[in-house]
């Protein structure tokens, strides 16, 4: 199977199983938004909400996995829609479908 690339947009405690999980395929690649130690294949990045940043990080990825607080979700996705980047997030969805539809 291709390499996938997963980049993690986290800021909660259950990221760190998440990524476990991830990292059992061979054929992930994960990049964190957040200092993670001690797992192989895993690359880290700086990042904050207000990184210009933030459409090259999601698009240079085949998927998205975010872990943020819902009121960061519209953004994410928005990005994902531009880098054409599948996107999963932690809930929020009716939300995030009217917000993304308005694109």
């Amino acid at each position: 199977m291709a390499e996938k690339k997963i980049l993690v947009l986290w800021r909660c405690m259950v990221a760190g199983p998440c990524i476990d999980y991830l990292l059992r395929y061979e054929y992930n690649t994960v990049t964190v938004a957040r200092l993670v130690r001690g797992r192989p294949r895993v690359m880290t990045i700086p990042w904050d909400m207000a990184d210009p940043d933030l459409d090259h990080h999601i698009a240079a990825h085949n998927l998205v996995f975010s872990m943020v607080p819902f009121m960061y979700h519209v953004d994410i996705v928005r990005s994902a829609i531009r880098g054409k980047t599948d996107v999963a997030i932690s809930g929020h969805t009716p939300l995030l479908l009217r917000a993304s539809k308005r694109q």
